[in-house]
């Protein structure tokens, strides 16, 4: 995944209690989102642990 073609994108900072939006947009031409690794759940990778959005729309995530 990039942000705006750079890998890795710039650092996000949260504390704590914020409210966060993150906001996805799949290209075109890309099936889905490459496979990352996530603190919360480090046995999972792949497609279980990142959702899947379909090329061209934009998925939403509210963090809380």
């Amino acid at each position: 995944m990039t942000y705006n073609g750079i890998v890795p994108g710039p650092e996000i900072r949260v504390t704590e209690g914020d409210n966060v939006r993150v906001i996805v947009h799949n290209e075109p031409g890309r099936k889905h989102l490459d496979p990352l690794a996530r603190r919360d759940r480090p046995q999972q990778h792949g497609r279980r642990a990142v959702p899947h959005s379909v090329p061209d729309q934009a998925r939403r995530d509210v963090h809380v």
